[in-house]
């Protein structure tokens, strides 16, 4: 198994460690996907230390007030996420915590954007609206399971190493769908 980790490609092929994991109920495939996992999540906080190791305490300050300027701006911008969505606010701030910290431990683009957008939500939002779901509860419920979902679909195209197809995507398309989707989020408000 491969994971494309902060230092090239991570090869875990130590059996003692995924016989070990795979003792607790798991295939002997899915005990090495867990352990390449957990190695790459070592591997790039060891490499995000050694970055910070030999800095000054006034750029440490500095990246530490940078990250509760996005905090204040991330979680109100959540909060709005999850509404537009109709789901409750909370949702909104567990996915910005959970892919903030997954992203800390497995990311290795800084340019990457963790959490909820509005094009995201936009698309959950007709995703949802299309099931005719109308108790809030069903609608979390159906939401998880669409981001459990995406997440896998995710994986695979990683694992896949079907990323590299996005180069051959004219930036016409990516700026058609943006201000698409902006439309809809103005047309959307008008409502209100």
């Amino acid at each position: 198994l491969r994971s494309s980790g902060c230092r090239g490609d991570l090869v875990v092929t130590d059996p003692e460690r995924i016989d070990a994991v795979a003792k607790r109920g798991f295939t002997p495939r899915q005990a090495g996907f867990l352990v390449t996992v957990a190695m790459h999540a070592g591997v790039c906080l060891s490499r995000q230390y050694a970055k910070y190791a030999g800095r000054a305490w006034g750029q440490v300050a500095r990246d530490f007030f940078a990250g509760l300027t996005v905090a204040t701006v991330a979680v109100p911008q959540a909060m709005a996420y999850a509404s537009i969505v109709g789901l409750p606010v909370e949702y909104g701030l567990y996915t910005a915590i959970v892919m903030t910290a997954v992203g800390a431990l497995l990311d290795s683009s800084r340019q990457l954007i963790n959490g909820p957008t509005n094009a995201i939500s936009i698309a959950v939002l007709s995703a949802l609206a299309g099931a005719g779901i109308e108790e809030k509860a069903d609608l979390a419920t159906a939401a998880v399971l669409m981001a459990l979902m995406m997440g896998l679909f995710q994986t695979g195209i990683a694992l896949l190493k079907l990323g590299d197809l996005t180069r051959y995507v004219s930036h016409a398309v990516i700026v058609g769908f943006t201000a698409g989707a902006a439309t809809l989020l103005i047309l959307d408000q008008f409502k209100n």
